[in-house]
Formats: C-alpha cells, structure tokens, sequence
C-alpha cells in the first residue's frame, strides 16, 4: 500500500509542472539577469542607503517595488519548481558560502548564482551516481561546502601569520 501512495504523490506531483513554468522561469532568469547587467548600482544604492540614492534622482521607490514583485514572481514559480526546502537552502547557502569568502557586496552577488549552479551540477552528480533524490543531494552537496568553508575560514584564523 506505502508504494501506491508513493507513486500517486510523484505522479500528481509531476503532472502540476508544465512547460510553461519552466519557460517562465526560463524567461524571468534572464529579465533578472539583465536588469543585473544593466541597473546594478542603481539598485545597489537603493539597496544600501535610500536617500542618498533618492539625492541622485533614482526612482527609489519604483526599483523597490520591482525588486519585491521579481522576488515574489521568482519565488513563486521556483517553489512550483523545485519545493520549499530546496529553494531556501538555494537561496540562502551559496549566499553564505561566499560570504564566509569576501565581503564584497559585488562579489557576493556575482559569485552566488555561480556557487548555486556548481552545487546544482554536483548534487544532480550525486545524486545520479548513489541513486537519491536530486533535491537531498544538492542540499548535502552545499551544506558540506559551506562546513568546508566554515572550517578553512576558521583554520586561516588560527594561523599565528594569517
């Protein structure tokens, strides 16, 4: 009986996602990626201090309510996606592990969606190779990153010349 609901779930699961999410998402990604290319500082200043940004004659409040509703929209069509627990650890892991790297609000932003895709690439890796769920793997995958940085950034720490 546990196998029948099993296959029941997976198939209703995978008959929610369409093509035409996946082209939504496909879309969005690159709206994002080149307002990305083309207002970056902008939304850096409104990001970091919104007056001085408003002195500079940015539409401060028309790239906040951008910002909120591509987050909304990304959010939305990744969660059909992909599920809750794997968008968190997504959107959250790879922030932190370049984080623990640099604090260089530019290099986080450049260096995350790349940390993002290598952990995508090598969880799918593992999880092809040992046979389990893609979404397990990815999120050991970036977990077990992120403690290897924890740990070299706390090694580098103890160095009495570093």
């Amino acid at each position: 009986k546990q196998g029948d609901y099993t296959e029941e779930y997976q198939a209703h699961y995978h008959e929610e996602l369409t093509r035409g999410d996946v082209l939504a998402l496909a879309w969005l990604t690159l709206l994002i990626l080149l307002g990305a290319l083309l207002w970056l500082r902008p939304v850096m200043y409104v990001a970091f201090d919104r007056e001085f940004a408003r002195s500079r004659g940015i539409p401060t409040r028309t790239i906040s309510y951008l910002m909120a509703a591509l987050a909304a929209a990304t959010i939305v069509l990744s969660i059909r996606i992909m599920g809750i627990v794997l968008l968190i650890s997504l959107v959250t892991m790879p922030v932190v592990i370049v984080n623990s790297l640099s604090r260089s609000y530019r290099t986080i932003a450049l260096a995350a969606p790349l940390v993002a895709v290598a952990g995508n690439v090598a969880g799918l890796v593992v999880s092809y190779n040992f046979e389990v769920p893609p979404g397990a793997a990815i999120i050991f995958t970036l977990t077990l990153t992120l403690i290897m940085v924890k740990l070299l950034s706390l090694r580098q720490k103890r160095l009495p010349f570093g």
